[in-house]
């Protein structure tokens, strides 16, 4: 049996200070203290030229190993001496870094002599001098004092400096100096804020598998994890400006801003300089700016010359949004392996085998209403409100499709499931100790196994109303949000069929919860914690049911067809090409499949277009394709050919029997896509389908004419929508066309773009301008696929414009009958003009050809390398 322990530690540090503490020991011996010489003293003869005794206190000589007693000193050489320095005595020594500092007993002692002229040096242990006198000039003393005395201030400025950086994370601003003051115009002004976070543990697994040796048995890993969150805004005098916000766990790129912004003045040549993230619009509307860059920009004048420049990469796409008639239009394309996975699910494998005979009687629909649910999944937020310990059973209320057969008997076949259809519900409610939260009866001498005939789990939470929604006529229920690998899903049911009630598990207010005893809930399993597609839990799941991110879809102006990829001609058709098949060839997909059955006046008539009927065909608010038949791809779209072995060529099989991933994988198959589009809700809110757009990089266009934002429209930046605030324009009906950046949340290709413009204003009245612009994509590799290809692209342009009053207008507005103003008006002239020279980078040229290379397939990928030399790819060739 294989034991798992596992233990781990981890801390976090925010913040530390170290403090060091010096420790001195001195120590001082004398051997005989009254062989200490006596003190004396000197008066130098002249006062320009003084002269100094000195005395050291170790004058001992060694000769050998003995110690020679000169007259009038010491005989025992000091373990540790005092220095003094002879050639300079009123300069304190310097002393070795290995030297000790002197003892609190030894003091040196100035004063000022009596002729007013000189100072006095003694110096002495205890009270007992240890060296002659000494004289120092008066201004001498004073010149080394007033050294000293500075030195000391500027080292307690420094410790009270470094103490205040030590309390607080910010340091100080710095003062003002005459130079940054001349160059930027002002105090230096830097404030950090931000966080920074060391994370280290240890991880210590212990696995008693006696295959494994002891080392293998134990094994110990370091962790360690720093996170840094830094936001600087700092201010250089008047004219630089910086901004800094960096953090290690931004999701993307864009999250992190970096600008250094430099601001001239109204009379120097240098009108601005930036650093780091800037924009380029322009004037030029031909010639599509950008507002998301990372580089270097300038802007300089020459008199009425004005000059601007970028050099930087390009960090954004543009997008164009269409909106007709109020309602924004979009297109989708989904292929037939992409249905919504994990968050359609049917109540319990009754109303799955009822679900095409429902449908075939709408609008009667189904004779079914469901009037109570209550949903569970396994808690993986952390939540404690509406949780419960419960166990989730996979048999419960069926009959032909119980699992458990052997300990599980079936009470009624075909009848609609409930908690009587079988006895499992019955002898879980018989036992007491099924109920107990830490009961292991269930498992007792195999009659259920945990995992495959039931979940059991402590921490169960119940899901709000609004985390799901309930087909009550059909029988499934829609996650608002997919259910996570390893999360189980359980529900209790009631309802009626004809006026009569069923019941499906246990709801939380049946069974009162003791926190004491706390009492565990039986409900009907619809996911385990372990997908299995060879149980009969796997087609609770509903594979038909396709989302193409739309919500609020109007039924004015969808359009929707199914199309088939036909390998033969190379097409894409909305029908199967089997002439052999006459009720079926040129048929289309859409009318096979049950998404055309009625005409706009819902009579029972195809027309060619797709159904839309909310509830039945579509999900109109969550923007939701609904197929009426259970396997589309599968089975129903083969019970359409009479010749079952040319469907077989056809029909996507895989799609209900395998996984999602597994299915993928089936390319041969995977030639179905549904393909149309779409108008959102009419009204003033246009969604962008982007977030985090740029400041500034949103234009709207009505009927050819650019808005004003913040007059005609505003734009929320951070959720990407864009309201119409004229109701003049948005009664109109008018074309609205919505030009946008996107920061691209994941790009692996470097786009270069360089630009300048140059405009000179005659007056405030007329300027003409040129603009010119270079966008360079650098390819990853020579062999680029057909529509991935790099470009390099040269646009420039011209442009002008003019603007003056006019009385002579207002003048002729007044000719008009019923009309007088005294209103200015505006004459307003602009021309531009713009080319651009396409191209793409040399490095996909073909050696023999002027234009560039690019690739269908290189087939690079259909190869499959098997390493013989592994052993997992060997298997017997047959039975030994």
């Amino acid at each position: 049996m294989n034991k798992l322990f596992s233990f781990s530690w981890q801390s976090a540090v925010a913040s530390a200070s170290i403090c060091a503490a010096s420790v001195a020991i001195y120590a001082i011996t004398f051997a005989n203290k009254g062989a200490l010489p006596e003190s004396s003293s000197r008066i130098p003869s002249s006062p320009d030229s003084p002269v100094v005794a000195a005395t050291p206190l170790d004058t001992t000589k060694k000769t050998g190993s003995d110690t020679s007693n000169v007259a009038g000193q010491d005989t025992n050489k000091l373990r540790y001496p005092i220095k003094v320095n002879p050639d300079d005595p009123y300069k304190k020594a310097k002393n070795s870094s290995l030297d000790l500092k002197n003892p609190p007993s030894v003091q040196r002692k100035t004063e000022l002599d009596t002729s007013l002229k000189y100072y006095k040096i003694n110096t002495s242990v205890d009270s007992e001098d240890v060296s002659n006198d000494q004289y120092v000039p008066f201004k001498d003393q004073n010149k080394q004092d007033t050294k000293e005395w500075v030195q000391d201030y500027f080292k307690k400025r420094t410790q009270a400096q470094s103490t205040a950086i030590q309390k607080s994370i910010l340091p100080p601003k710095i003062a003002n100096a005459s130079m940054l003051t001349d160059l930027f115009g002002g105090l230096v002004d830097i404030q950090p804020r931000g966080t920074a976070e060391l994370t280290f543990g240890m991880d210590i697994n212990r696995i008693q598998n006696p295959n494994w040796s002891l080392s293998e048995q134990r094994t110990t890993q370091f962790k360690f994890d720093q996170k840094l969150n830094l936001n600087v805004v700092g201010n250089i005098g008047n004219r630089i400006k910086m901004g800094i916000n960096y953090n290690t766990d931004a999701s993307f790129d864009f999250q992190n801003q970096k600008k250094l912004n430099y601001q001239g003045q109204d009379d120097e040549i240098i009108k601005s300089i930036e650093l780091g993230d800037v924009s380029m619009p322009q004037s030029n509307s031909l010639i599509a700016g950008s507002q998301s860059l990372f580089g270097v920009k300038g802007s300089f004048q020459f008199g009425k010359l004005f000059l601007t420049g970028v050099y930087s990469q390009s960090k954004s796409e543009q997008k164009e949004i269409t909106v007709e008639n109020g309602a924004q239009r979009q297109t989708f394309n989904i292929t037939a392996d992409k249905y919504d996975v994990n968050r359609n699910f049917f109540l319990a494998q009754y109303f799955r085998n009822h679900y095409d005979v429902f449908n075939q009687n709408y609008p009667a629909m189904s004779n079914i209403v469901v009037t109570r649910v209550e949903v569970w999944i396994t808690n993986t937020n952390g939540s404690v409100q509406n949780t419960r310990s419960a166990v989730a059973f996979m048999d419960l209320g069926e009959d032909e499709l119980v699992v458990n057969k052997k300990n599980i008997i079936v009470n009624r076949v075909g009848a609609p499931t409930d908690n009587s259809t079988n006895n499992l519900y019955s002898i879980l409610t018989t036992n007491p100790s099924y109920r107990s939260k830490n009961s292991t009866t269930l498992s007792t001498n195999n009659a259920f196994s945990a995992g495959l005939d039931y979940v059991k789990t402590d921490n169960m939470r119940q899901l709000n109303p609004n985390e799901f929604s309930i087909n009550s006529r059909l029988g499934y229920i829609s996650l608002t949000q997919p259910l996570a690998d390893g999360s189980a899903l359980a529900v209790a049911v009631e309802y009626t069929v004809n006026g009569v009630k069923y019941q499906i598990g246990e709801f939380a207010r049946d069974v009162p919860n003791d926190p004491n005893t706390p009492n565990v809930l039986f409900l009907k399993m619809l996911r385990g914690i372990n997908t299995r597609t060879t149980l009969p839990i796997w087609n609770l799941m509903m594979k038909n049911i396709y989302s193409f991110g739309g919500y609020a879809v109007q039924p004015t102006g969808f359009r929707m067809q199914v199309i088939y990829e036909d390998n033969t001609s190379g097409s894409f058709l909305n029908y199967l090409p089997v002439p052999s098949q006459k009720n079926i060839d040129g048929i289309p997909l859409l009318r096979i499949l049950g998404l055309d059955q009625f005409n706009s006046s819902q009579e029972a008539k195809p027309d060619g277009n797709f159904d839309f009927l909310d509830g039945y065909t579509i999900n109109a608010a969550q923007g939701k394709i609904i197929f009426p038949v259970l396997e589309p791809f599968g089975a129903d779209l083969l019970d359409s050919f009479h010749d079952k072995v040319l469907g077989e060529t056809f029909v996507y099989d895989s799609l209900y029997s395998t996984t999602q991933s597994v299915a993928i994988q089936q390319t041969n198959k995977n030639k179905f896509s549904l393909r149309g589009s779409y108008q959102g809700s009419a009204g003033g809110d246009i969604s962008l389908n982007a977030v985090n757009v740029p400041q500034g990089s949103v234009k709207v266009y009505a009927g050819g004419q650019l808005l004003t934002e913040n007059v005609d429209y505003t734009v929320d930046y951070t959720l990407g929508r864009v309201k119409i605030i004229n109701p003049g324009i948005a009664n109109s009906g008018s074309v609205i066309r919505v030009q946008l950046e996107s920061n691209t949340l994941f790009s692996i290709q470097q786009k270069t773009l360089m630009g300048g413009r140059a405009e000179y204003k005659f007056s405030k009245d007329l300027y003409v301008g040129s603009t010119l612009m270079y966008l360079r994509e650098r390819p990853l590799t020579q062999k680029v696929n057909v529509g991935e290809e790099p470009i390099r692209n040269l646009m420039w342009g011209l442009d002008g414009s003019y603007s003056t009053e006019s009385r002579f207008l207002t003048q002729l507005v007044n000719k008009l009958p019923f009309i007088n103003t005294k209103e200015k008006s505006t004459f307003f002239a602009k021309a531009e003009y713009a080319q651009i020279d396409p191209g793409h980078p040399v490095l996909i040229n073909d050696p023999g050809e002027a234009g560039g290379v690019s690739y269908i397939d290189d087939f690079e990928g259909a190869e499959v390398p098997y390493d013989l030399r592994l052993g997992n790819y060997w298997v017997m060739a047959s039975t030994p």
